[in-house]
C-alpha cells in the first residue's frame, strides 16, 4: 500500500474503507498510540462517512500534513459535493435522552471533541474540512 500524503479515493463506501485502509497506516508509520490512532480513524469515518453520504461528491481527497513537529497532524478531506460548512450546525444537546434530540449532528460532535482543532472553507468550489491532532 502506498503511503502517499495525499490521495484521492471514490465517495463510496469501498472509498471510505481504502481511506481508513489508508491512513491507519500511514498513522502507524508516525508511531501513534493506539487511542489516538482510534479517535483520527473514527473523525475519518465520520467525516468521509458524510461525504459518501450526503455530499453529492464523486470522490473526496484527504491530504495529511505534519504541523509544527512530528507529534501534530493536520488531516484535511476536500470534495466538490454541495457547498456546506458543517461546523455552522448548532451542537447537539447530548443533556436531552436519544429520543429527544434532533436527528444528526452527532458524528460531527464528536468530531469537534476529539480533536484540537476543526475548521471549514470553501476553496474553488470545493469543501475544505481541517482536523488538527496532537498526539
Amino acid at each position: 500500500m502506498s503511503l502517499e500524503k495525499r490521495r484521492t479515493f471514490p465517495a463510496t463506501i469501498e472509498g471510505l474503507a481504502e481511506a481508513t485502509a489508508h491512513l491507519r497506516a500511514y498513522l502507524e508509520t508516525r508511531n501513534t498510540d493506539p487511542k489516538t490512532r482510534s479517535q483520527i480513524l473514527i473523525c475519518l469515518d465520520e467525516i468521509a462517512s458524510n461525504i459518501v453520504n450526503y455530499s453529492g461528491a464523486s470522490e473526496f481527497t484527504i491530504e495529511l500534513l505534519p504541523i509544527e513537529n512530528p507529534s501534530r497532524l493536520k488531516l484535511m478531506f476536500f470534495d466538490t459535493g454541495r457547498p456546506y460548512d458543517p461546523l455552522q450546525r448548532a451542537d447537539p444537546d447530548v443533556t436531552l435522552s436519544v429520543e429527544e434530540r434532533d436527528i444528526g449532528g452527532l458524528g460531527l460532535f464528536i468530531v469537534k471533541k476529539m480533536m484540537d482543532e476543526v475548521s471549514y472553507e470553501n476553496v474553488e468550489g470545493k469543501n475544505v474540512l481541517t482536523l488538527v491532532k496532537s498526539f
